[in-house]
């Protein structure tokens, strides 16, 4: 460990990886984020919106009211204690 910290011009270092690709996607996202934050968000609330408006939000009664969620178990898995299986 260093006494003091050491100035970026004296690390000596290695290259192991290089991908332009990589680079440049993080530098635009860095440029960028609000945007793509914002869009996210829009994306995310036209989404919820078209579930809304073609009924895919589970209120597929006339009345509004949801239907029951279905369950995982099988008719007659449950058993009372003491029972045989």
């Amino acid at each position: 460990p260093d006494k003091q910290p050491v100035p970026a011009a004296n690390v000596v270092g290695k290259v192991m990886y290089h991908s332009l690709f990589v680079g440049r996607a993080v530098s635009f996202l860095k440029e960028h984020w609000l945007v793509l934050l914002v869009l996210a968000v829009l994306l995310l609330g036209l989404l919820r919106a078209l579930k809304v408006a073609f009924g895919k939000d589970g209120t597929d009664t006339e009345d509004g009211l949801k239907k029951p969620a279905r369950g995982k178990i099988r008719q007659g898995a449950i058993h009372r204690r003491g029972e045989k299986t």
